[in-house]
């Protein structure tokens, strides 16, 4: 047996963990979206000041403090089109922080107009709901409060009932988006992969597999396996129990396989192996393991399979018909064997 075997997912491949990426904590979280809607953020704030300040009678002092920061936001939203969002997704959150920053300036320099501009605080943290996780607009919390105070004219005891209340206000914003967000992705996951797994057997199913197909290269392999009088089980027992050999036979490749190997049923009772860059040899050693494990737990039924590689003259979906060819030469020579489509390989090489 190989070293690298193991069981693979259903999908095959690998996916990174979930997380920020850059070294963050990864209750921040993150969504790729961010940057392009962090920039809108401060774009809309910058010409909500404005606009606001228009319909107020401010004198030059706050004239001045409002167009500098606004030139401040607008500055920063042309800055972030150079940082690497994708190495540091989870900087976003700097757009909310940004905004808090100006307000709090307003409130401090301005105060003839920083309460009108109070209202902004709450886009932060549907901001921060939308594209990072739950916890994150707790993070956001205390500079939130910050700016709210800056931007208090008038400080009395019912003040402190105010901050409480726009902080609750402020947390169920973000929390209830961010939560709702998050639920959202998880169906859209699951979804995806319903849509690319087979029901039956919880392998890859065609749709998954031609898009594995379109990215092989020269040196990758496939092979295409197939159940020998798998139309006798059916007919003698049932299509129950074909379907639990199905099952098991499923099984038995997740478990066979090397774990860089991609399995998927490829219709009926066909499936497919794809090997990255491995010669025929490797394969009919993947193909050996399979049989003896499948021997082992169903030795009544025996399969035969065909094998191809893709080279530069035999793209993927030439050798797939390739090995589909040398699946049904295999199946004319008496079954339970395998035929080998490959240059490098004696069209007549067999393993039985």
């Amino acid at each position: 047996m190989n070293s690298d075997r193991d069981v693979p997912s259903a999908q095959g491949g690998h996916r990174p963990r979930n997380g920020t990426g850059d070294g963050a904590p990864s209750w921040l979280g993150t969504d790729v979206a961010a940057p392009a809607f962090g920039r809108g953020l401060l774009v809309a704030t910058a010409f909500a000041m404005l606009a606001g300040s228009a319909f107020l009678s401010l004198d030059s002092h706050s004239w001045a403090v409002v167009g500098t920061l606004s030139a401040v936001l607008l500055g920063a939203c042309a800055a972030s089109l150079r940082v690497p969002w994708q190495r540091h997704p989870a900087a976003s959150i700097a757009f909310p922080l940004t905004v808090l920053a100006a307000l709090g300036v307003v409130g401090l320099m301005a105060q003839d107009v920083s309460v009108a501009f109070a209202s902004l605080i709450p886009v932060c943290f549907v901001f921060t709901g939308l594209f990072h996780r739950a916890r994150a607009t707790l993070a956001l919390v205390p500079f939130a409060v910050a700016a709210y105070l800056s931007l208090m004219t008038v400080f009395r005891a019912t003040t402190w009932v105010r901050v409480a209340i726009a902080v609750f206000t402020w947390l169920v914003i973000g929390q209830v988006l961010s939560l709702t967000v998050a639920h959202l992705r998880r169906l859209t996951r699951r979804l995806e992969v319903d849509a690319r797994t087979d029901p039956l057997t919880r392998l890859a199913n065609r749709r998954a597999l031609s898009e594995q197909l379109e990215a092989l290269e020269p040196g990758d392999a496939v092979a295409i396996l197939d159940l020998d009088h798998f139309k006798q089980i059916n007919d003698a027992c049932g299509h129950t129990a074909g379907d639990a050999v199905l099952k098991e036979f499923a099984r038995t490749l997740e478990l066979a396989v090397r774990r860089r190997d991609f399995v998927a049923r490829y219709g009926g009772e066909e499936f497919v192996i794809v090997c990255p860059q491995s010669s025929a040899l490797q394969v009919l050693d993947v193909l050996a393991v399979v049989r003896e494990d499948w021997t082992g737990r169903h030795g009544g039924v025996t399969f035969s399979a065909g094998v191809s590689r893709v080279t530069t003259d035999l793209p993927p979906a030439a050798a797939l018909a390739a090995a589909d060819v040398a699946l049904y030469q295999a199946k004319q020579a008496g079954r339970d064997g395998v035929r080998v489509h490959d240059v490098a390989t004696p069209a007549s090489r067999w393993r039985n």
